[in-house]
This record gives structure tokens, sequence and C-alpha cells, in this order.
């Protein structure tokens, strides 16, 4: 399990399926690498991802790779083409939750000036949170852990009072997937809380939102 931070949760499948322009042409150091095709579908659970080469003109590496935000990308899968291939490739995805996701290729070879194809968006519909899919420490002492699924890169985990005054804020940064976060609470005093998952977003949705209690250490003889 990844050590990073923060929760999600499962989904109400809906198909959605976007199909790229193809890429006809990009400069690929000296040579080319031509996309006829680029597609990506799903149906809530998994991601399908098929696209067409044109005939390579060198040995390259060639990633799927993703992204919740459209901007930091991380690899799906990655094959060693040779020189000479085409055809058409195919790669799923099963690391999906409601959401945005985004799709690209990126072509690679060592001395040469990487490919990056464009884009397929695929959002999947769904309310995915509700508090069977975290799991939260409770009641918790000196931290809090939180685990959990989300597809979200920056997530934000408040703690308020029960007069509703924010006492604590941290902010989480993941690729998605599993993950685990904890939460120094020194600074609280005993008591109830309200511990809320939100979106690091201008709207910021919350995702979820938990009573939860802070108790006196344990006395140690």
């Amino acid at each position: 399990m990844k050590q990073i931070q923060l929760i999600l949760a499962t989904f109400f499948p809906l198909l959605i399926v976007f199909t790229a322009e193809a890429n006809h042409s990009s400069s690929f150091g000296v040579n080319s690498v031509v996309i006829k095709s680029f597609v990506a579908s799903s149906d809530g659970k998994t991601t399908k991802v098929a696209w067409e080469l044109e005939e390579l003109d060198l040995d390259v590496t060639c990633a799927l790779e993703r992204s919740v935000d459209g901007m930091k990308f991380y690899t799906v899968t990655s094959y060693e083409l040779q020189k000479g291939f085409s055809g058409a490739m195919k790669a799923t995805d099963e690391n999906v939750k409601p959401g945005t996701y985004f799709y690209r290729l990126f072509v690679s070879k060592n001395g040469y000036l990487p490919f990056v194809s464009n884009v397929v968006t695929i959002k999947i519909e769904g309310n995915p949170f509700s508090e069977q899919h975290f799991k939260v420490q409770n009641p918790f002492q000196s931290s809090i852990q939180i685990s959990g699924v989300w597809p979200t890169a920056n997530t934000i985990v408040e703690i308020a009072d029960m007069f509703g005054h924010v006492r604590q804020v941290s902010t989480f940064q993941s690729a998605g997937g599993d993950n685990q976060a904890t939460i120094t609470t020194s600074g609280l005093g005993n008591g109830i809380y309200i511990l809320r998952v939100k979106e690091a977003t201008i709207n910021g949705r919350t995702l979820f939102t938990k009573r939860v209690m802070k108790q006196a250490s344990s006395a140690s003889f």
C-alpha cells in the first residue's frame, strides 16, 4: 500500500466513450511517430484504451500514461517496440473509480526528444463516496489514520470542532488508488470533532464527513 494520503471508494458504473482525432504526425528526433487512431472507453470499473501505429523508424518504448488532473501523468503500462513495428495495440486500466481521467501515449528513446500524443478523456459518472468505503481510526489519540481509495490528485482533510470552527487542515497529493494517511493531532484537545475529506479544487466538493472522538492516551506503568 502506498504511504501517501487519503480515501475514496466505489461507484455506479456508466459507460462513456471518448474518441480522439488521429494525430497524423509529430516530430520524434529526426524520425516520426504516426498514430492512426487513439480511443478509450470505460464501463465504470475498467478503462480500455486502443491505438494504432504506422511503421516505426526506431526501436522505442511506448508508454500509456494516465492523469487525474491533466497535468501530472503516471505510467499505466509500457511496451518495448522494435523498428519496423506497425499495427494495433490495446491496454486495460483496472484502477479506475468515478471521476475524470486523461490518457496519452509517451514514446521515448535515449538520445531523442520524446513524442507525446494527443490526450483522450474518460469521465466516469457516479457517487463513489459513502462512509462504508472509508476506514478512519476512531477514537484516536495523538494521530488519526485514514485509508481507502480515491481518484483525485489533491485532497484536503479538515477537522472541525462541534461549533463548526475548523481546527486543523491537511492537504495531500496522490496518484489515485489505495492510500493511507496519518495526521498528527497533538494540537487538539480531547473531545468530539467532525472530520471532512474534500477535493482541493475551487468548488471544494466534500467527499466524506465523519464524527470522530479524540481521547486521552492510556497511562503506562
